[in-house]
């Protein structure tokens, strides 16, 4: 991805604006952190539980 280590925080925040509220999961700021430092990495995605999908009784 071309991104520093030092450079996730900034890149997480810019992602983290841009996910609606209509995701039908919800996302931390670590979970997307995580996400792009293991892009940036190289590493293997991790697959999400089926479990964490957001449902409707779930708030926003």
């Amino acid at each position: 991805m071309g991104l520093a280590e030092e450079e996730l925080d900034r890149a997480c925040d810019l992602v983290m604006a841009q996910v609606p509220d209509t995701n039908p999961r919800r996302v931390t700021h670590d979970e997307m952190r995580e996400l792009l430092g293991r892009a940036c990495r190289g590493d293997t995605p991790v697959p999400v539980p089926l479990t964490a999908l957001r449902t409707e009784e779930q708030p926003r």
